[in-house]
Formats: structure tokens, sequence, C-alpha cells
């Protein structure tokens, strides 16, 4: 930090904007206002506008004020002695104001600081009628502005701390929803970064979007950016510009011929990926039949129909068997696709003798890579301190009108900046493959619960656990 200023007073003195007899103002305005605006950076994350309110509380009336309150020169042991003072006395109200519990410090610092403003204010005045033929206006003029001057050019400074307390705060927070699954946490980090770049307005919408306790795998993590991606407001980027001037001016007709060429071309790969994706699934969904213009003649409920669990296998009627890694496994439901192909609803825990929490897993009997993880029905308490941080109910079946053979997880998570956040995440199967997504709008409970009532769905019973240190 201190080498950042001494680039911008070497900056500003060549510019003839500084010279020696500014130091007081600017020992002041490092102690008074630099310090303390890193020690308040973290709150760039939670409060919007933070540096253009700050830059306009160095050029409102409380800076005249605060410039007149320095015009007043004390003898030199007074200064030696007061300048330490009041510099820990602001620091330490500066560190005070990040802590509630702190609050009757907070009150005593301002007491103190205030009381010596008004003295020196007093003084000021007194000395500004006193002397007021002997004034050396440009002088002034240099000591009133070096203060917001100062504030500007460490604003950058301020900025990319800032923004690396608020990446550094967040990393951890994906690392303790997501541990121990290194490679998502990883690809979660570097999705975050790729979204929000520098821009804290950003980061500070995607850490409050962003449900990470429901993400599982990668393509639940890139659904989830994707729909974080179409809420942001989009950039009015130097392409889009190049494109518009283009357009305007001589060479619109070609340009707009190749922007017609290259949406064609998009659209028809996509509708090969498309075609290629239901292919596929296609085949899959036929190896059950004689032919792919027969129906499928073999009842596949009856061929998966759930048995038993012996040690980490779930065991068929048919005396068909699927090992798992899974410990403490238990067999909750199915959900089935258009064939009547089951997705084994389970829960359990993927290691022994280890601090991970009981979790849901939904795998397919038939294609064994299709194994998803989710967050188990229940109270999460933080591992530190026992506090209250999610609850979740979890109901299978039938659970909004007319929508059957589906899961939807009602929870609250409580977020950093200690607030609750309701949310509603579902999942249905769609041709044969799991699709999972937080509903745009919360479902009311209320008709979940009717259902239950009907007995059209049922409720995983929920369990009390601690959160993954």
């Amino acid at each position: 930090m201190f080498a950042y200023i001494g680039l911008i007073i070497h900056s500003l003195k060549s510019l003839s904007f500084w010279n020696d007899s500014l130091l007081k103002e600017t020992i002041f305005w490092i102690f008074g206002v630099a310090l303390i605006m890193l020690f308040k950076a973290n709150k760039a994350m939670k409060e919007k506008h933070f540096f253009g309110n700050y830059i306009i509380s160095n050029v409102k009336l409380i800076a005249l004020i605060q410039y007149l309150v320095y015009l007043k020169s004390f003898s030199l042991i007074v200064e030696l002695i007061t300048t330490p003072i009041i510099a820990i006395i602001s620091a330490s109200l500066a560190y005070s104001e990040t802590d509630k519990k702190y609050s009757p410090a907070t009150k005593l610092f301002k007491f103190l600081v205030t009381i010596y403003g008004i003295v020196v204010l007093i003084l000021s005045i007194i000395y500004i009628f006193d002397n007021y033929h002997t004034f050396n206006y440009g002088q002034q003029f240099s000591e009133l502005f070096i203060v917001p001057l100062l504030t500007i050019f460490f604003i950058p400074f301020a900025y990319i701390f800032s923004i690396y307390m608020a990446y550094e705060s967040y990393f951890r927070t994906i690392y303790v929803r997501l541990r121990p699954d290194k490679k998502l946490i990883r690809k979660t980090r570097i999705e975050v970064f790729l979204v929000c770049k520098l821009s804290i307005n950003r980061l500070r919408f995607v850490s409050e979007n962003l449900k990470l306790f429901m993400y599982n795998n990668e393509l639940e993590l890139m659904t989830g950016m994707e729909d974080i991606r179409k809420k942001l407001i989009p950039r009015y980027t130097l392409m889009r510009l190049a494109k518009d001037i283009a357009l305007i001016g001589f060479g619109s007709i070609i340009t707009t011929l190749y922007f017609k060429w290259d949406d064609f071309v998009t659209k028809t790969n996509q509708q090969v990926a498309n075609k290629s994706s239901v292919d596929t699934i296609k085949v899959n969904t036929s190896i059950y039949a004689l032919n792919k213009n027969d129906s499928l003649k073999i009842d596949t409920v009856d061929i998966w129909k759930f048995k038993s669990i012996e040690n980490q296998n779930i065991i068929f009627e048919n005396g068909k068997k699927i090992e798992t890694n899974l410990r403490e496994l238990n067999y909750i439901s199915s959900l089935y696709d258009e064939n009547k192909t089951p997705f084994l609803i389970l829960s359990g825990k993927e290691c022994d003798s280890c601090d991970a929490n009981i979790s849901i897993f939904i795998k397919s009997p038939i294609d064994s890579l299709i194994e998803n993880k989710y967050s188990y029905p229940g109270k999460i308490y933080y591992w530190e301190d026992n506090s209250l941080i999610s609850e979740t109910r979890m109901f299978i079946g039938e659970c909004l009108t007319n929508q059957k053979n589906m899961i939807i997880w009602y929870q609250k998570e409580l977020n950093d900046e200690n607030k609750w956040i309701e949310s509603a995440y579902t999942v249905r199967i769609i041709d044969g493959k799991l699709v999972g997504r937080f509903e745009p709008v919360i479902p009311d409970i209320k008709e979940t619960l009717k259902l239950l009532k009907a007995k059209k769905c049922f409720e995983v019973d929920r369990l009390n656990q601690t959160s993954e240190p």
C-alpha cells in the first residue's frame, strides 16, 4: 500500500500538484482515509456504490470542515503526541465498526474523535479570523483539494484489494460447500471468475443467487451458471459496438449477410447436435426392444424391482446386483422414465470414518455412469459454533398439481450476509435423463402438503447433521 501511495505522490509532484508543505495533510489522509478505506474494503461486497460514496464523502461539505480543522498548526510536541493518538483511535474505530458486538467501543471512539474535531475546528476558525490577511490562497487551494485528489487516485488500489478479499471469502465458501469434490470446487471457482471477472457487483450477485449446496456435478453447475448469465445485464462490448457501426455504415449489407450466415451455421450445428443426442437416447432406450419398430416387450419395472441391500450392493428381485461405493446405503424410492426404466433414489455417504454427511443419490441400474448427488433433507448446523445454516424438506411423487414422478426440495439457506434465502429445487426425468433446476418461481409448500395429505406424494424423513469441516 505504502509503495502505491509513494507512486501517487511522486506522480502528483512531477505534475506540480504536490510539494513538501502538503506532507502533514498527506499523513493525515493516510491514517484518516486510506487505512480506514482498506479496513472497510470488505463492505464493498455488501454495499452497492461503496467506492462512489467514498469519493463523494471526500468532496462534500464535511471535506471543507476537515480542511478547516487542518488549518490550525500546533506546536511540534503537541503534533507528535496527538497525531499517533488520533491515528490509533481512527484505526480502532474502523475495526470496531466491522462487528456489532463492538458497538460500545464504537460509541466511545466516535465520542473521542468528535470532541477532538470540535476543539480543533473552533481553534481553526479563530486562527482564520486572526490571520486572514496573511493567507497564501494558492497553497490553501492545494491543501483543500489534496485529500479528494489522493482519494480518487487511491481508489484503484482499494478496489483491487476489495475484489481480492471478496474472491478469497467466496472461494472459501465454495470449498466448504462442495468439499471433498476437488474437481467440482476447481470448476466452480473458474466459472465464477469467468462470469464475474473484476466486477464486484457481479460477484455479489453470484454469491446471492448461486445455490452451492445443491450442485453435485459439473452438469448442474453449468446449468446454474447459465441461469446466472441470463439474469446478469449483458455488457455492451466492443464487438457489439463494431457490429452496430458496421450495420449502420458503408458495409451494412455485407455485414448483415455475414451475421445471417453465422446464425444459420450456428443453428444448423445445434440441430445436428440435438439430432445426435436424440438418436443416442433412442439407441439406449431400445436396448430392451426386439427391434426399433416394436414396443418394449419386457416390463422393466418387474426386471428392476428392488429387493434388499447387502453391504454396498443393491439386490433386485430378478437376482441382478448393482455395486455402489456408498456406505450406510439405504433405498428410498424410484422414479421411472417413459419406458418404465427406474432411477433409484438412495441415501448414503461416500466414505467410512470421515466427516462426510449422508446425501441423496439418484442412480440408474442400466447406465452405471448416471449417478447424481443431492442434499439430504433436514437441518444443517455449522460445525464450529453449532448455529443453523440450512433447512431442507424433500418430497417424492406428485409433488405439484398434475406434475407426477418428480422430486422437490424446499430449502432455506443462510448466506454470507446472514440472510435466509429460500429456494425450490426440482428433479424430473426427461428423455431418459435427470433434469434438475431451481424453480424461477418458488411453489407454495402448502400445495405439496395437500398432495402429501392426499397420499399422492411422500416426504423423506428429515435428518439433522453438522456441516462438513
